[in-house]
C-alpha cells in the first residue's frame, strides 16, 4: 500500500541522515529491517543469536523472495540450518541450487525480472580511475568476456607485452570509444 511505501521512505530518509547513507541505500537498509522484524522473523532471531551474518540474513532474504508464500516459512527454516556453519558463499550457491531443484518454473521469471535490472555504473576509483560495471545476461557478459579474452591473447601472441587484464581493458576502451588500442590512456 501506499502508506506503507511512504512510512519506509521517511524512514529511510531519517536512516539516511543520520547514518551519512544516500536516500537509496538508506531504503534498502530499512526495507530488509522491515522484512526482518515482519515476515522473516526466524531469520532475524538467528541474526540476533549470532548464529547466521547479516549477508547470510540478506541471502535467505533474497531466496525466500520468489517461493510460494505457503511454502517460505518451511523454506527459511531450513535454509537458516543450511547457513550455519558455512560461509556466505557456500550458503549462496547451495542456497540457490536448493530453491531452484524445487522451484524450477522461477527460473524463467526470474531471469526475466533479472533483466529489466541490467544496467552501466560507473565507480570512482583512486589514482585517476574509475571503475565500469555492466550488468548483463550472464551469456552475453560470457560471450563479450571470451571477445575481449580472444583478443588480448593474439595481442599477447603478437609480442604485446602488456598483461591479459590490461589488454582486455584496453580492447573494451578502444571498441568503445572507436579509437586504436594503445598502453592505457595518459593524464591530460
Amino acid at each position: 500500500p501506499v502508506e506503507g511505501s511512504l512510512a519506509l521512505s521517511a524512514a529511510a530518509a531519517e536512516v539516511g541522515s543520520a547514518l551519512n547513507l544516500p536516500h537509496m541505500s538508506a531504503l534498502a537498509l530499512v526495507s530488509e529491517s522491515d522484512a526482518l522484524c515482519t515476515v522473516n522473523r526466524s531469520t532475524h532471531a538467528e541474526l540476533s543469536r549470532g548464529s547466521i551474518s547479516y549477508r547470510h540474513a540478506q541471502r535467505i532474504m533474497d531466496e525466500l523472495q520468489t517461493v510460494p508464500s505457503h511454502a517460505v516459512p518451511k523454506f527459511e527454516e531450513e535454509l537458516i540450518q543450511l547457513a550455519e556453519g558455512r560461509t556466505c558463499a557456500q550458503f549462496a550457491v547451495k542456497a540457490r541450487r536448493m530453491r531452484e531443484s524445487r522451484w524450477p518454473e522461477t527460473i524463467t521469471v526470474r531471469h526475466r525480472q533479472a533483466l529489466e535490472l541490467r544496467r552501466v555504473s560507473l565507480d570512482p576509483k583512486p589514482d585517476g580511475m574509475m571503475e565500469l560495471c555492466a550488468l548483463v545476461a550472464a551469456e552475453k557478459g560470457q560471450a563479450i568476456f571470451n571477445s575481449l579474452t580472444a583478443s588480448a591473447r593474439a595481442a599477447r601472441s603478437a609480442g604485446d607485452e602488456r598483461t591479459l587484464d590490461q589488454l582486455r581493458t584496453d580492447s573494451l576502451t578502444s571498441l568503445l570509444l572507436k579509437v586504436p588500442s594503445s598502453a592505457g590512456s595518459s593524464p591530460a
